[in-house]
C-alpha cells in the first residue's frame, strides 16, 4: 500500500516528533509575555512554496512568526517529502509550536492521498452512521498526525441546496444527517490529535456560485438559517478543542449591512461567540479570494476581520500580501484601532488551543497501521450498498474550469475550499 511503503521511511523520525511536541509543551508553559511582534504573528495562518523552507521562507518564519501554516499538493510529492517539510516548518517556528493544516475533507478534496481513498462526504452520508464517522475521523487523524499535520479543515458542515455548488463535498441536503456524520467525523479527529475545522460558518451550501470566484448572497431569512444551516454548527459547537472556518459571503438574513460574514461582527461576535457560546478557534477562509475582496486595501481587511472577532487570518499565497496584512495590524495596533487587549485575547485563546491539542496528542502512540483500519471502515459502509466506481465524485466540469482559470491569473495560487 502507498503509505505502507513509505513508512519504514518516516517511522524513525517519529521519536524526535514526540520529543518535539514535549519540549512545545514545556517551553509554552515557560514562555511569559511574549512580545507584541510574536503575538501578532500567531494571528496568520499563512501559505508557503514549494516542498521546502529556502532562505526566503524562513526569512518570513523569522520576521512574521506565523501561528500556522496551510499547505496544498503544490507543497508535497509523496508522504516522505511531506513529512520532511513538516519537520522543517516545526523547526522554523522555533518555540512556538505550529498548526499545520490540510485540507483532507475526502474525495475529491484530499490533499493526502491514501489507500484506500477516501470517500466524499455525500458518498459517506449515504451509508455512514456517526459511529463509524467517529472511527473514520481518527484513523484518517492518525495518518495525518504521522505526517506531521495537526489540523484538518475540515468537515464541511454546509447542508447543500438543490443546485449548491459544492456537490459531493456536502454530506446531504438533510441537516439532520450533516449534523450527525460531520461532528462525529471532528470528535474523532480530536480523538488521534488533530485539530477539526468545520467550515463554511454559518453556511454556503445554498448558494449556486463559488465564492473562491466571485462575491456571493445567501437571502434566507434567519429562521430559515437558524432552523437548518446552523444546527449541524450548533452541535459541532461544543467539540473542544476546535476550529471553525468563516464563509465570505453575504447573509442579509443575519446582518442587514451587507458585510460578508467574514467582516460581520453581528455573525461573528454576536451569532457565533454569544448566542452559540463557541470558545474555539475562529479563522477566515483564504483573504486572497475574490468573495473576500472589497474596495478598501487588503490590509485594512485583514484589520476588520480581526475587528469582527476571528482570531486567525489565512492567506495562502503571496509573501507580499502576508507582510502587508502584518504590518497593517501593527499599525492598527500603534493607532488604537485595534486593542492590545484583543491581540491578547486572540493570542491566549490560540494558545489555549494549541495546549488542549498537544494534551490530546500525548495521550497517543504513534499510529502504524491507519490505512488498514481505513479499509475496514470504508468497506463497513459499503456493505450491503451498491458502491459508486469512484469514491470521490469530481467537482462539477464547470467549476474545475473556472479554478484552472483563477489558477492561472493568479500563478501558483492553491485555494482553501
Amino acid at each position: 500500500m502507498l503509505y505502507a511503503k513509505w513508512l519504514c521511511l518516516i517511522s524513525s523520525v517519529l521519536i524526535s516528533v514526540l520529543s518535539q511536541r514535549l519540549a512545545f509543551a514545556e517551553s509554552m508553559q515557560e514562555a511569559s509575555k511574549p512580545d507584541l511582534n510574536t503575538r501578532i504573528g500567531q494571528l496568520f495562518m499563512l501559505g508557503v512554496r514549494g516542498e521546502s523552507l529556502d532562505q526566503k521562507q524562513l526569512r518570513v518564519f523569522r520576521d512574521l512568526r506565523p501561528g500556522g501554516i496551510v499547505l496544498f499538493r503544490r507543497n508535497f510529492s509523496s508522504p516522505a517529502s511531506l513529512r520532511k517539510l513538516t519537520s522543517e516548518i516545526y523547526r522554523a517556528s522555533g518555540r512556538s509550536y505550529p498548526l499545520i493544516a490540510v485540507d483532507q475533507e475526502g474525495g475529491a478534496v484530499s490533499r493526502i492521498e491514501t489507500t484506500p481513498k477516501l470517500p466524499s462526504a455525500r458518498w459517506w452520508g449515504f451509508r455512514a452512521s456517526p459511529e463509524l464517522s467517529e472511527e473514520l475521523g481518527f484513523e484518517m487523524g492518525r495518518v495525518m498526525l504521522n505526517l506531521g499535520i495537526n489540523m484538518n479543515l475540515a468537515p464541511v458542515l454546509d447542508v447543500s441546496g438543490a443546485k449548491s455548488f459544492l456537490r459531493s463535498r456536502s454530506y446531504s441536503s438533510d441537516a439532520d444527517v450533516v449534523t450527525d456524520l460531520g461532528p462525529s467525523l471532528a470528535r474523532g479527529f480530536v480523538r488521534a490529535g488533530v485539530l477539526p475545522t468545520a467550515k463554511h460558518f454559518p453556511g454556503l451550501g445554498r448558494i449556486e456560485n463559488d465564492p473562491h470566484l466571485e462575491r456571493v448572497e445567501v437571502t434566507s431569512s434567519r429562521k430559515e438559517l437558524y432552523s437548518k444551516d446552523l444546527l449541524p454548527f450548533q452541535n459541532f459547537a461544543q467539540i473542544e478543542p476546535s476550529a471553525m472556518m468563516l464563509s465570505h459571503s453575504v447573509y442579509t438574513g443575519l446582518d442587514r449591512s451587507r458585510r460578508p460574514a467574514t467582516y460581520s461582527s453581528s455573525i461573528v461576535d454576536d451569532l457565533l461567540r454569544t448566542q452559540m457560546n463557541y470558545e474555539g478557534l475562529v479563522l477566515t477562509d483564504d483573504l486572497l479570494m475574490a468573495g473576500a475582496s472589497s474596495k478598501i486595501s487588503f490590509g485594512q481587511r485583514v484589520v476588520d476581520a480581526l475587528k469582527a472577532g476571528s482570531d486567525m487570518i489565512l492567506i495562502a499565497w503571496s509573501e507580499a500580501k502576508q507582510r502587508e496584512a502584518f504590518a497593517a495590524v501593527s499599525i492598527a495596533v500603534q493607532k488604537g484601532e485595534i486593542s492590545i487587549s484583543m491581540i491578547n485575547k486572540k493570542f491566549n485563546r490560540i494558545q489555549k488551543i494549541k495546549r488542549q491539542l498537544l494534551a490530546q496528542q500525548q495521550t497517543r502512540k504513534p499510529a502504524t497501521d491507519p490505512e488498514d483500519q481505513l479499509q475496514k471502515i470504508i468497506k463497513k459502509a459499503s456493505l450491503g450498498r451498491a458502491q459508486p466506481q469512484h469514491l470521490g465524485e469530481p467537482l462539477r466540469a464547470e467549476h474545475a474550469a473556472k479554478t484552472h482559470r483563477l489558477k492561472s491569473q493568479t500563478k501558483d495560487a492553491a485555494l482553501v475550499f
